[in-house]
């Protein structure tokens, strides 16, 4: 995850125009559209997939006279994701999604039919129901979609239950029927497979890795971190993690044997982030010796080590690419010294780190072999750090009655949608019932994010009734065939998919572009010139919008820049435990499980501060010059909180992989106290975050003085045993992980006061 840099307000250079050019909004939307629209191989087939599904789909539904002939194309644009075990899975919870929708129809209806006392509270319960499970459960679709099965026909029909049953019927065989047809694409039409695109990531990641450490052998500077190389590591750190466990669960889902080599492929993700997060943590620490490898040394132990290191990197991500395991032997790690010298020995941590990571990979990629014997049981399962037990569960720990935070985003959700509904019913105006779905699908957990979502519904609404209405005015009245008309499906569909194939930023608008004009095009089983539809959608999202932003704006309104500090609050506050694991009197003595633990709640929160940091831009006073400059103050808070977890992550891992609660040296006494006390200084920064009095926290500089100076005497003491050798440089090396760590917490605590203080 990249900083996005931020212009300083009312700074000037001698190429101010030309700047003031490229910050025009106009400028700023085409460099965003050029860089959104941008073409490749990847994004081609996607799109061809889904043309192709959508036009076999238009055929059968226009032959059969399938009505709703909008749910067909709308469901392939959903069901059809980046590969083919996320859209299975994805076809599977539509299709339940809707089961518990029609489902909660029919029952309502055949319970109470005609009943409108009941009726609108029971509306509202449903609709309120949906939106709190849809941010409190592991499938949060299943709940939104059954959400919107709901108000789409128990609202829509609410005078007639046997038309409300008859549509519900219809819409569960409509939504399989195009779940058979996007999920045939997938399988057979240029499948991108998950199991590849994960394993052609770790290539891409440990090529960046190669990269970097080779350019230090070499003697040059590490590529920086805004060029391709550096963003790809960063990625791969902050980011990769998540997204690699995600396509962890769409590989099993299409290869259920890959299952029984679960274990062997969560080590390998974990290896691979710690080898980029310890290259990067190799960084940090280099900055504090600039010039190291100035002088090209053809004897420098270092070198060597960081050479071997290199190689070893490359040895695995050639393995990867041609999908073979390696031999142990290959890395020649063995030959590297036990540890470096003089200045370098703060090296040491990511250095062991990255080490340690590699040797784990050759066993861990043994599932490369599955087709040798993929249906037998692994032998000598693995004992990962990232497997847990944990997961599988509905409902999480947030689906609970305290939860005030998510019940105010359900009660908003049902204001603006029971609003939305008592205007149209009051106006008998039905072709705009749009507005009640909208606000069920563009309600966010912020103000923010609820505009910009608002914002792409209508873009995406507008440009596929522009569509439509292209295809009915000039083109529809001259087709007398059915092919004629399958190609202005296609050429509709495939602007569509173009845009849904693009990253998450303009994805929605795809989909509302296909359902607007599948809306005009789809829906009569002839030609048709009528614009009261298209129109009438449009009114009704614009509406829905409108109702929808005045609810989160006034009642019980959350803000994505002021939750950006309440994000960054629980990022320090997790990465004050991940400090005791494997300290007594901490969380534990054993490794936590990162996977579904501190590490992975560290990335979620830090992502989620970057994605809110877009969001605030919606948000009222965004232009304003106080505004900007309290971004810049976050984003520079959650820059060095990065920094923090490399630092927080590297002397943990050093920790467990040397064994150091095994050294009986006194000094050890020293280090963990210091280990116990950077727990509190993290904790103190995220209560001065927001504004809490902090609890006093030990001196993390005064204790590391007091540490070295006991290091010192020890190290006097033991001179004469070669047996404390190695020891003391193990716990030299963690001593200087502390010491460059001290700066960056108190600019941390800088920042988070700073912060708070220019909070509105």
């Amino acid at each position: 995850m990249t900083i996005p840099t931020t212009q300083v307000l009312g700074a000037t250079t001698q190429h101010g125009s030309s700047a003031g050019r490229r910050d025009h909004p106009l400028a700023r939307l085409l460099v965003f559209l050029r860089t959104e629209l941008a073409s490749s191989p990847a994004r081609l087939r996607a799109t061809a997939r889904i043309v192709i599904a959508c036009v076999v789909a238009t055929a059968v539904a226009m032959t059969l006279r399938v009505p709703n002939g909008h749910w067909l194309i709308v469901t392939i644009f959903i069901v059809s994701q980046p590969n083919v075990g996320a859209s299975l899975e994805k076809a599977f919870l539509r299709l339940v999604g809707t089961l518990v929708g029609a489902a909660g129809v029919i029952v309502t209806v055949v319970a109470f039919p005609q009943q409108p006392w009941f009726f609108l509270p029971m509306l509202a319960l449903l609709i309120g129901a949906s939106a709190f499970l849809s941010r409190t459960t592991s499938y949060p679709y299943v709940a939104m979609l059954g959400g919107i099965t709901i108000v789409l026909f128990l609202a829509t029909e609410a005078d007639s239950p046997a038309t409300s049953i008859t549509d519900g019927l219809w819409r569960l065989a409509v939504i399989a029927l195009a779940e058979i047809v996007a999920s045939s694409a997938q399988l057979l039409l240029w499948p991108d497979d998950p199991e590849r695109l994960m394993l052609d990531d770790f290539v891409v990641i440990l090529q960046a890795v190669e990269t970097r450490l080779g350019r230090l052998v070499a003697g040059g500077a590490a590529p920086s971190r805004s060029s391709a190389v550096g963003i790809q590591l960063r990625d791969g750190v902050f980011n990769g993690l998540a997204r690699h466990l995600d396509l962890l669960g769409n590989a099993e889902t299409r290869y259920r044997a890959l299952r029984r080599r679960h274990t062997e492929q969560l080590v390998l993700i974990g290896a691979v982030n710690r080898v980029a997060s310890a290259s990067l943590a190799l960084e940090t620490l280099l900055a504090a010796t600039p010039g190291r490898f100035r002088d090209p040394d053809p004897n420098d132990p270092l070198r060597a080590r960081i050479g071997a290191i290199a190689a070893a990197t490359a040895t695995l991500r050639e393995a990867i690419a041609r999908r073979r395991v390696p031999r142990a032997e290959e890395l020649q790690l063995a030959a590297s010294p036990a540890h470096p010298w003089g200045r370098d020995l703060p090296l040491l941590p990511p250095l062991v780190d990255m080490e340690h990571a590699l040797a784990e990979m050759p066993p861990a990629l043994v599932f490369l072999e599955r087709g040798a014997g993929a249906t037998q049981d692994p032998v000598g399962v693995l004992t990962s750090p990232l497997e847990s037990s944990d997961g599988g569960r509905f409902f999480t720990p947030a689906c609970s009655l305290s939860n005030t935070r998510d019940l105010r985003f359900a009660a908003q959700v049902t204001i603006a949608a029971m609003s939305c509904y008592l205007i149209v019913t009051g106006l008998h105006w039905p072709g705009i019932f749009t507005a009640v779905v909208t606000c069920v699908l563009v309600g966010q957990s912020s103000f923010g994010a609820t505009v910009q979502k608002a914002w792409l519904r209508l873009a995406g609404a507008t440009i596929g009734g522009l569509l439509g209405l292209f295809a009915i005015l000039l083109v529809v009245p001259n087709i007398d065939s059915l092919p004629p008309f399958l190609i202005v499906v296609g050429v509709c569909s495939a602007v569509a998919a173009y845009v849904v194939t693009g990253s998450a930023r303009i994805s929605y608008v795809g989909i509302q572009i296909a359902l607007a004009f599948a809306m005009g095009l789809l829906d009569t089983f002839g030609p048709s010139i009528s614009l009261v539809r298209p129109r009438d959608r449009v009114l009704g999202i614009m509406l829905g919008n409108v109702v929808t932003a005045g609810v989160m704006f006034f009642v019980w309104p959350v803000f994505a820049g002021k939750d950006m500090v309440r994000s960054l609050e629980s990022a320090l506050r997790h990465m004050a435990a991940l400090s005791r694991v494997g300290v007594s009197g901490g969380i534990g003595d054993t490794v936590v499980r990162p996977a579904r633990g501190f590490r992975l709640q560290i990335f979620q929160d830090l992502s989620s501060t970057m994605r809110m940091h877009g969001e605030a831009q919606f948000e009222p006073r965004a232009a304003t010059p106080e505004h900007q400059a309290q971004q810049h103050r976050l984003l520079a808070l959650l820059q060095e909180a990065q920094q923090v977890f490399l630092m927080v992550a590297g002397f943990v891992r050093n920790r467990l992989n040397t064994a150091l609660t095994e050294i009986e040296l006194p000094v050890r006494r020293s280090l963990h106290d210091i280990a116990l006390a950077v727990g509190p200084n993290l904790e103190a920064a995220a209560d001065r975050l927001v504004g809490r009095t902090p609890r006093e926290a030990p001196s993390l500089r005064a204790l590391v003085d007091a540490a070295e100076a006991d290091l010192t005497a020890e190290i006097a003491i033991s001179a004469d045993l070669p047996a404390a050798a190695q020891p003391l440089a193990d716990l030299r090396a963690q001593l200087a992980l502390y010491r460059n760590l001290v700066p960056l917490l108190e600019r941390v605590a800088e920042h988070a006061r700073d912060v708070h203080e220019h909070d509105a």
